[in-house]
């Protein structure tokens, strides 16, 4: 999808009509998060079980997804007070060197999901290539799906349902159309939504559909992205520091 059709999507009749913010500048990004309360301790989501007191942010790709992600996860600060899970449409039949080739370029521990693993902030979960995963009061492992291209949705509606409001989905380079259901869930339960510009994208399927819902809040690089995530928490320290 050329960069005019991906700004020419039209949301009146989406679900989430809200605009898009296109990788215009970081500074200009930095100067908004003040307003996205739904990234801050405030808890008021529509999850319907506990949420986990930080926030979790999802993020799926599929083909060509492996350089924005280490794009990604190399800008993050070491000490987010985030945690973040990474899945993918992998092939069950391979070993996934995943938690290997990120934790070189990662500020944090990167760690391979096992049932039940309790989360914690400032870590960096990915799957096992067999497995795909869900969010409840620990991660969960499932079996694989038949289709093997809607883990990501599947991940993401959990993430809604467990964080409402203290979530964020990121969908990255990927063929066909997995993760467009999932963003809306996050969405419409109060948390922020990016995908990476499809002009950026190797592959631009994934990123264009989530976009097309019209509920994706941030069109970016991968990089913007981290600072994006970077930038909300410089601001909630800034007002915290000013409500003490």
């Amino acid at each position: 999808m050329r960069a005019d059709q991906v700004s020419n999507i039209k949301h009146g009749s989406s679900p989430c009509p809200l605009p898009q913010h296109r990788g215009e500048g970081i500074l200009a990004l930095r100067a908004s998060a003040i307003q996205v309360m739904h990234l801050t301790n405030r808890g008021q989501g529509t999850s319907t079980m506990e949420q986990h007191p930080f926030t979790i942010v999802c993020i799926g790709g599929s083909a060509g997804c492996l350089d924005p992600a280490i794009e990604l996860v190399s800008n993050l600060p070491a000490d987010s007070q985030m945690a973040f899970v990474f899945i993918t449409h992998h092939d069950p039949a391979k070993k996934s060197l995943l938690p290997e080739i990120l934790a070189r370029h990662c500020a944090f521990p990167v760690l391979e999901i096992t049932d039940g693993l309790a989360l914690q902030p400032n870590r960096l979960y990915t799957c096992p290539s067999s497995m795909d995963a869900e969010l409840g009061a620990a991660l969960k492992l499932t079996h694989c799906m038949p289709d093997r291209h809607s883990n990501i949705n599947c991940l993401f509606e959990s993430l809604a349902k467990v964080q409402g409001d203290r979530s964020a989905a990121v969908v990255l380079s990927g063929m066909l159309r997995d993760g467009g259901k999932g963003i809306q869930a996050v969405k419409e339960a109060g948390g922020v939504t990016f995908a990476q510009d499809p002009v950026l994208a190797a592959f631009p399927s994934m990123p264009a559909h989530a976009i097309a819902t019209g509920c994706v809040d941030y069109v970016l690089s991968p990089r913007q992205i981290a600072e994006y995530i970077s930038g909300v928490l410089f601001e909630r320290k800034k007002s915290l520091v000013h409500v003490c």
